[in-house]
């Protein structure tokens, strides 16, 4: 005898309907799902939030094409391994503000990545270079904050959540407190 078990893991967001990968390896198609935000945005919404998306997207792209010690380097160079990862850390964060199940992620992480790049770029390359960036720097900080601003709902319902699994043998939840007692307290 053969005993058939399916168990539905999928999730409803109201209009929004998102099934698991499959066994079948489409986890591709399930990243490039709805977030649970953005599968509520209007039409509208929706094209003005993949605009800040494509120019935060391309922001970390152009700071991965960009950085590394250059002519305006005033004190001693970072080390090629340093850019290197900043490089290859700007290029993901790209990525990940492109894919609409991560993108708050990426937004979060493209605004500390300016910071972390304005601060180096006053440090190794002087204040020249610095006041050149500025714009740049503070634009796709703001950029990024409007996503960080619009899709935090998402961070709730990407992060698991927490079970107690801990019960006594009468079912009572290990970790809760016991209740005070009520009996009256003598005086003296």
């Amino acid at each position: 005898m053969q005993l058939n078990i399916e168990i539905d893991r999928s999730f409803d967001y109201g209009d929004l309907h998102v099934k698991p990968p499959d066994k079948d390896g489409r986890m591709l198609s399930a990243l490039l799902a709805p977030s649970h935000v953005s599968g509520r945005e209007t039409p509208n919404e929706r094209r003005a939030y993949w605009v800040i998306t494509a120019i935060v997207a391309v922001a970390m792209f152009l700071a991965a094409s960009g950085s590394g010690s250059g002519e305006y380097v005033t004190a001693e160079p970072p080390p090629d391994a340093l850019n290197i990862a900043g490089n290859v850390f700007a290029a993901t964060i790209g990525v990940l503000v492109l894919i609409p199940r991560t993108r708050i992620y990426g937004a979060i992480l493209a605004v500390a990545n300016m910071f972390v790049s304005m601060y180096l770029n006053y440090t190794y390359d002087g204040v020249d270079y610095f006041v050149d960036l500025i714009p740049y720097n503070v634009t796709t900080i703001m950029l990024a904050s409007i996503l960080i601003g619009h899709y935090e709902p998402d961070l709730a319902m990407l992060k698991p959540a927490r079970h107690s699994a801990a019960t006594s043998e009468d079912g009572s939840h290990l970790d809760e407190q016991p209740e005070a007692s009520t009996s009256a307290r003598p005086t003296s």
